[in-house]
């Protein structure tokens, strides 16, 4: 999304509060395969190594396990980051074997804070509390409740406190190795997500429908558009995704898209829309089908299986408008519908395996093997819609693309 005046953090391992737990039971979850094994191996409940999985996911934002009612499976982040995370998960076993071994009959220790941890590592570069405090532009009773925390934990001083500061004392020397050692991997983790992090919210997304190939014209125009977007505004990046008009105008509403470009008018009230193109619909297939004379469409229709968009597209919205002009109950009844969004298959049905097919006349012009079409009336003429938010920002990026689209409109496919 655009930037809306967001603060980023300044550093990527303050973006919430992360602990060792966390980077343990979430690589848990990936060996064992699940969240009750996970939950099992760590003798833990369910819920806390859901939650911890969550978190995870929100400190590196992505996601990182598949869900399904039955299984989970890790995704393709998970599987690049599965190393790191492994590092990380033993470096935290490790501090805790630390602690606990140091404690004397504590508790044994669950979970340790990696902002403690840095805390505790900016304490002991800077020689003293105060100090580490100041450079951290912080209340020194925080930290110095920060550190006490931690030697809670241990059982034990960490630092050896003296007039001119602080030394760290042989655990905490021990402790230190391993709490920049867990840093320097949490940092290279959270290094690509705070890059997406900034990427994200500089980037302009823009939804459209989906071009037929990419010889069509809506194909270069939008080719065309992502060029010289690059070209000219480098530092916001363009993002362009292609689904259905239903798709396109839920992704409005949630705010996954800036801006859509539809293949219909139908547009919400509190939505800015322009109808961009007006685009002549025709009944496709393979000669001989329609070659003889002037067709009887509406029989020729009921003949032959007819490859369709999904209900969630503005082509089939206006295919069954004619349908319901042309044909009874009875032949709608009776058609032989497949509805395929994928438009490469719809067209492969056509040309391969005698589909008939309705599709915007200039979609087809430069399309391999031979086609016949009868055009629908102009009554059934696609408009392609640009929509907005009735916002400031959208309304200035939509002047920007509207100065940028298909100069020729009726040319469209």
């Amino acid at each position: 999304m655009l930037n809306r005046g967001c603060v980023l953090p300044s550093h990527p391992a303050l973006r919430g509060p992360m602990d060792t737990f966390t980077l343990i039971a979430a690589h848990t979850v990936l060996t064992c395969g699940g969240l009750r094994q996970a939950a099992r191996a760590l003798a833990r409940p369910a819920a806390s190594v859901s939650a911890a999985l969550i978190r995870l996911e929100k400190a590196l934002a992505t996601p990182l396990m598949i869900k399904t009612r039955a299984t989970i499976a890790p995704t393709l982040e998970a599987q690049r980051l599965r190393p790191d995370l492994e590092t990380a998960a033993d470096i935290s076993q490790q501090l805790h074997s630390l602690l606990g071994s140091a404690g004397q009959g504590n508790p044994p220790v669950r979970t340790v804070s990696l902002l403690a941890l840095q805390r505790y590592c900016d304490v002991v570069r800077a020689g003293s509390i105060r100090r580490a405090a100041r450079d951290l532009q912080m209340g020194q009773p925080q930290l110095s409740r920060q550190i006490a925390g931690l030697e809670t934990l241990a059982g034990q001083p960490l630092l050896e406190r003296t007039v001119g500061g602080a030394l760290p004392t042989a655990i905490g020397r021990e402790l230190l190795a391993h709490a920049e050692a867990l840093d320097a991997v949490w940092q290279g983790m959270t290094r690509q997500a705070d890059r997406d992090f900034r990427r994200t919210i500089s980037t302009f997304r823009l939804g459209t429908i989906i071009p037929l190939g990419h010889e069509s014209e809506t194909a270069r125009q939008l080719a065309a558009l992502a060029a010289r977007w690059l070209s000219e505004r480098p530092k916001t990046p363009l993002f362009i995704s292609s689904t259905t008009a239903e798709d396109l105008l839920s992704g409005l509403q949630s705010g996954q898209f800036d801006l859509a470009l539809l293949d219909t008018d139908l547009v919400p009230a509190h939505l800015e829309r322009k109808v961009v193109a007006n685009l002549s619909l025709a009944i496709v297939g393979r000669p001989p089908s329609l070659s003889d004379g002037a067709p009887d469409l509406p029989s020729l229709i009921c003949s032959r299986p007819i490859a369709v968009p999904s209900k969630r597209s503005g082509l089939r919205q206006m295919f069954t408008a004619y349908l319901a002009s042309h044909l009874t109950e009875a032949e709608r009844d009776g058609l032989t519908l497949l509805e395929i969004d994928s438009l490469p298959i719809l067209v492969n049905l056509v040309l391969e395996h005698g589909f008939l097919a309705v599709l915007p006349e200039a979609s087809f012009a430069k399309m391999d093997g031979p086609l016949d079409a009868v055009r629908l009336e102009p009554d059934y003429d696609l408009k392609l819609t640009l929509a907005w938010p009735p916002s400031f920002a959208a309304r200035r990026l939509a002047d920007l693309v509207l100065k940028s689209l298909w100069v020729q409109p009726t040319t469209l496919g």
